[in-house]
């Protein structure tokens, strides 16, 4: 299990690099098919702390007017 401080460094890279992290639901949409090597070791590990990683290029966006 990852500290908080790694988990929230781990949001923090991700968000630098495009990537949408939602903390309240657990789950990170990614950029693209294709990520970096080090993207994926990221998304390995928040998906090692359980965390949903999808990506959202066939899907609509979610209403967030709830």
């Amino acid at each position: 299990m990852a500290t908080r401080n790694r988990l929230y460094k781990l949001h923090y890279l991700l968000r630098k690099k495009g990537n949408e992290v939602n903390v309240k639901d657990r789950t990170v949409y990614r950029r693209a098919k294709l990520l970096p090597a080090i993207e994926e070791k990221w998304m390995k590990e928040l998906i090692e702390n359980g965390y949903m990683v999808g990506n959202n290029l066939f899907a609509p966006l979610p209403n967030n007017n709830s």
